[in-house]
């Protein structure tokens, strides 16, 4: 099983060609675009996270994790502020763990089995260590994603989720909480929906307001998780969303959790290789009865999820599709396909790219100022800007290859 995980795994995730040290400085992109252009050393890119002051992190297949820093916000003008080394195998994800006790930290899981809990000496210092390894899975770490408590939940190709608490915020000692075991394949992606509190559902516990995360499988499956004594740490599954009810059948692949909408249901999408993006919508907020919106056709074997501020999402798939889906209105679950990014150049809203493209895409993540980043399984990699919030127009802003 790992063995051929391991290869799946691996297919699933993009070569990024970055270059320690790197700046991209600014040029005009061939192909009428604005955009940079740098010839980087390969180097196997697998998770990315944005932290709150615009820096983004990055995990790799040479088992470096890489924080970027740009040289002044929306300037496209990125370099390597960091490069910091520990894991024994490749890094497959990252996600920015809990700051409030000021000082900045993320975690990454690897292919080494372990999770590794990183801190900055002091904000913005680019200083980083390891505040924590922590180990807990029998084999590669898939997914990561934080509670709105601290907690982290992880998933693996052991075929479990683990939920890790911290024995008081910021020490930096950390255990197994919990481990759920009911997933029959590797765990491949993980969410957290927001407390039910945040719903107004008003006998939602006031601490925690009752959180609950979901998971997507190898199997096929999506489970939705909910803690059953609120801060305890017994973990149960609310519903499993499976083909039979018009969900995915094959592999999921991504997850991410939708805004509030007006209507105040709970909302999350999600990609598989079987090619449609399923939007899910909850009955009432805390109801356990899940349903699908919306099935949206127009990418093919789905790879990653991402969703703007705005309630937008972007999706990339293995056959060169980056598409930009928009509501009707917020929370009437009619969605469309707005914008078909495929290559160079500018894009308006309800057109597709003059320059389509065979490239997989396998990662996407949200910058701010009206930007997202798309890695490509060739190594090709792009920061995509929107002419102006909520326009559908994008222009590729920096590129990488």
């Amino acid at each position: 099983m790992n063995a051929h995980f391991d290869q799946l795994h691996l297919n699933a995730h993009p070569l990024l060609k970055l270059f320690p040290g790197c700046t991209c400085h600014m040029k005009r992109a061939p192909g009428g675009g604005g955009g940079s252009v740098a010839n980087l050393a390969s180097c196997a890119m697998h998770g990315v996270a944005v932290l709150s002051d615009g820096r983004f992190v990055t995990g790799s297949r040479d088992s470096t994790v890489k924080v970027w820093k740009e040289s002044s916000p929306g300037s496209g003008e990125w370099s390597v502020e960091a490069t910091l080394t520990g894991h024994g195998g490749p890094v497959y994800c990252v996600a920015v763990a809990d700051a409030s006790t000021g000082e900045p930290r993320f975690v990454t899981g690897s292919g080494d089995t372990t999770v590794k809990v990183w801190k900055e000496s002091s904000p913005g210092s680019g200083v980083w260590s390891v505040e924590a390894t922590l180990s807990g899975h029998d084999s590669f770490v898939v997914c990561v994603a934080v509670l709105a408590d601290g907690r982290l939940v992880t998933g693996s190709g052991d075929y479990t989720v683990n939920v890790w608490v911290e024995t008081s915020r910021g020490s930096g000692v950390w255990s197994v909480e919990m481990t759920l075991t009911e997933h029959s394949s590797a765990v491949c992606c993980v969410a957290v929906l927001p407390p039910l509190r945040s719903y107004g559902v008003e006998d939602a516990d006031a601490s925690t307001g009752e959180p609950r995360f979901v998971t997507g499988s190898r199997d096929g499956t999506v489970k939705v998780w909910k803690e059953t004594s609120a801060g305890f740490g017994v973990w149960s599954v609310e519903a499993t969303l499976t083909r039979r009810i018009g969900g995915h059948s094959s592999e999921v692949t991504c997850v991410a959790v939708l805004p509030n909408a007006s209507t105040g249901e709970p909302r999350f999408v999600t990609g598989s290789h079987d090619g449609p993006v399923k939007v899910w919508v909850e009955s009432s907020p805390g109801s356990d009865v899940w349903s699908v919106e919306a099935t949206l056709t127009g990418s093919n074997y789905v790879m990653c999820v991402a969703v703007l501020a705005d309630g937008r999402f972007v999706t990339g798939s293995r056959y060169g599709m980056t598409n930009v889906w928009k509501e009707g209105s917020p929370g009437n679950g009619r969605w469309e396909l707005e914008t078909f990014l495929g290559g160079r150049g500018r894009v308006r809203a309800g057109r597709r790219s003059r320059y389509p493209t065979r490239r997989a895409v396998y990662c996407v993540a949200v910058l701010p100022n009206s930007r997202f980043v798309a890695g490509f399984k060739d190594g090709m990699v792009k920061v995509w800007k929107e002419a102006s919030p909520g326009s559908g127009t994008w222009d590729v802003e920096v590129y990488w290859r």
